[in-house]
This record gives C-alpha cells, sequence and structure tokens, in this order.
C-alpha cells in the first residue's frame, strides 16, 4: 500500500505506511528476516525521492546489514540485492 501512495505521490501517507510495515516486521520476525531488508528498501527508498538522503542512507545501511548476514555472498540473491 505505501508503494501505491509513493507512486501517488503522497509521501506523508506512504511513509506512514513503510513504517507500520516495518513496525510490524520488527516485531513478529527475526532481526535478520530479508522481509526487514525490504522494509528498510522501500522506506530508504521513499527518503531518497524526499532528498532526504541521511534518513534514505541509515535506511539501506541497516538493509545491506541484513542481507549481509542472511545471504552467503557467492549467491546470486546476495548479488541481486546489492543492486
Amino acid at each position: 500500500i505505501g508503494t501505491l501512495y509513493q507512486t501517488r505521490n503522497r509521501y506523508d501517507v506512504a511513509e506512514k505506511m513503510f513504517k507500520n510495515a516495518l513496525t510490524f516486521r520488527e516485531r513478529t520476525l527475526s532481526p535478520q528476516h530479508l522481509a526487514l531488508a525490504y522494509s528498510y528498501e522501500n522506506l530508504g527508498s521513499l527518503y531518497q525521492l524526499q532528498k532526504k538522503n541521511e534518513q534514505a542512507q541509515a535506511c539501506f545501511k541497516h538493509a545491506l546489514e541484513i542481507t549481509e548476514k542472511t545471504l552467503q555472498p557467492n549467491r546470486p540473491e546476495f548479488f541481486k540485492r546489492l543492486d
């Protein structure tokens, strides 16, 4: 739902949706679950669109940390996530 609002330039609502999804996933999933990385990437992409570069960088960093802990560096999925 957050992505839908993002594409309609409703960044305030998109941010709320992305944060709600992230909070839910943090409460229900393990800290190294890839779904958390997806949530951080979604939020980071939104911040990047809004030129909130420091916030975007922090989100992308969290996503990368989770990806590095979860996927083996020699697996294709790892490199796909870095793209």
